[in-house]
Parts: structure tokens; C-alpha cells; sequence
């Protein structure tokens, strides 16, 4: 997969892919801790979903440049207990201490 970059527990996709290509990767390596999904345009809030449910150590999540929706967002905080940052669509950074 030459638009994957993995790096210990930390993934980063290099260029525009869909949501089976986004979800097929993220299966393929577990324990992950850092998910980038930055200017993954079309990524989707399902594709967040399986993230979530496929990564449970997953602590930072960068979505700027998506359009995922709040509503993701939260499913994530709340299927993730170990969350700490989350860089939102809008480049907001969400922080949880």
C-alpha cells in the first residue's frame, strides 16, 4: 500500500484514498495510538466508526480537512477511553486532560 505510512502505533495516509481503503488499512495494523487522516476529503462517519472499533488504544485523531461530523467525533470519544487529542474538521483542536 504505497499511500500508508506506518510508524509504530501511528498511521498516515499520503494521499487521497476511500473510506475501504482507509478501513482495510487501519485492519491490517493493530494497536495503533495515532490515526492521520489529515485532507482525507472523502472519508466518511463511518469510516470513523470502524476506526474507533478497531482501534480502542487510538489517542490522537486528525481529521482537519475532512468532513466527518460531530457526531463521529463523539463516537469516538466515547469508544476510545485512552482519546486524548483530536484536531477537528475544521482544524479546531479538541483535548481532553
Amino acid at each position: 500500500m504505497s499511500y500508508v505510512r506506518v510508524s509504530g502505533s501511528a498511521i498516515q495516509f499520503t494521499e487521497e484514498v476511500d473510506d475501504q481503503q482507509i478501513v482495510d488499512a487501519i485492519a491490517q495494523h493493530h494497536g495503533l495510538t495515532l490515526v492521520d487522516l489529515s485532507e482525507q476529503f472523502d472519508a466518511t462517519d463511518a469510516c470513523i466508526k470502524q476506526i474507533a472499533d478497531h482501534c480502542p488504544l487510538l489517542e490522537t485523531l486528525y481529521l482537519d480537512g475532512t468532513q466527518v461530523t460531530e457526531r463521529a467525533v463523539e463516537y469516538v470519544i466515547e469508544s476510545c477511553p485512552d482519546v486524548k487529542r483530536i484536531i477537528m474538521p475544521d482544524g479546531e483542536d479538541y483535548t481532553r486532560l
